[in-house]
């Protein structure tokens, strides 16, 4: 998915994309989008392979904690 998306953009567009994984050093708000930390596009398509792994342990830990 990473590659089909990344390989659309050029230039400033992919600038941009890449840009959204870089350090937040200031607090999200609850209107903020919170991206996943990457460098580059290979790091984004890392993440999306290892998402598919974390996803369900993390989302009965926050179904266990919201009751």
């Amino acid at each position: 998915m990473p590659a089909r998306v990344t390989g659309q953009l050029t230039g400033r567009t992919l600038d941009w994309y890449l840009s959204q994984g870089h350090e937040v050093t200031t607090p999200y708000t609850p209107a903020h989008d919170v991206w996943f930390r990457h460098r580059d596009a290979q790091d984004l398509a890392d993440w999306f392979e290892l998402l598919p792994a974390l996803l369900p342990t993390a989302l009965s830990e926050l179904r266990q904690r919201l009751g």
